[in-house]
């Protein structure tokens, strides 16, 4: 399984304790985990392989009582899984006051987890980057930073500034260089659409029994949430004028009221 795809699996995972698991640090039993995402052709092989994995990554808890096993979330997934339910993610972003917010670092080799944890966040967060070590972001994000960040700032190797850019390049040049993945974006939202406003007509016309109709609010959740999370969230000012974020939002709405 591709990076990628083990990244989208985890954020599905977290998606669901966020929206469906109430309050969201609960516990569920692997068993439960199981039949909630059958609905989005999951094996069960394949739920315990990435509740394993996501585990590992320090984003859920375990605990077993006899035969069957419990998670609940970590505090750091407990903030991801929040996060994928935030009514910010689900609006565009208001204008821009063409400040950027700038991270250089330099780590050394010998902190290279602490490093990769470093790019996490930041990609987190929305960065992108222009030059190995130095990311931008047109939002001032230092209130939302976490703990890997504080560690690395101690030891003399990040630096942070807001300023505003100067050139050779144009905005779109720069945008296009920082966050090369805005096209594989746009593409997921256009196809979420397209997926979604089918699966709206037939709730229309009652063609869906109860069962497919949570299938179907699930899987849109779960998806739109999965966009999301790798749409680096820039201001419209700088997006393609046809940026189909809105599009993809209006139908996700839809959806979650059908």
């Amino acid at each position: 399984m591709s990076r990628d795809a083990r990244r989208s699996s985890q954020t599905i995972l977290l998606a669901i304790f966020g929206r469906y698991v109430d309050p969201p640090d609960a516990e569920l039993p692997m068993d439960g985990l199981i039949r909630i995402m059958e609905a989005l052709e999951f094996s069960p092989g394949c739920v315990r392989t990435l509740v394993s994995r996501v585990k590992q990554n320090g984003l859920l808890h375990s605990r077993k009582e006899g035969r069957r096993s419990y998670y609940s979330l970590t505090e750091d997934g407990l903030r991801l899984a929040q996060s994928y339910d935030d009514p910010h993610l689900w609006k565009m972003k208001d204008g821009w006051d063409q400040y950027w917010t700038i991270v250089v670092y330099s780590v050394p080799e010998r902190h290279r987890e602490r490093r990769n944890g470093l790019r996490r966040l930041l990609r987190g967060q929305g960065f992108g980057t222009i030059a190995p070590g130095i990311w931008i972001s047109p939002s001032d994000v230092m209130p939302k930073v976490g703990s890997v960040w504080y560690d690395l700032h101690s030891k003399g190797v990040v630096e942070v500034f807001r300023a505003r850019h100067q050139g050779p390049s144009d905005l779109t040049s720069l945008v296009r260089r920082a966050w090369p993945q805005l096209e594989t974006v746009a593409k997921s939202y256009l196809e979420y659409v397209t997926r979604y406003r089918s699966v709206l007509h037939h709730h229309a016309c009652g063609n869906l029994d109860a069962e497919q109709c949570f299938c179907s609010c699930l899987c849109s959740y779960c998806e739109f949430a999965q966009v999301v999370a790798g749409d680096p969230r820039l201001p419209a000012v700088l997006l393609p004028e046809d940026w189909p974020f809105n599009d993809a939002q209006s139908v996700f709405q839809k959806m979650q009221d059908a």
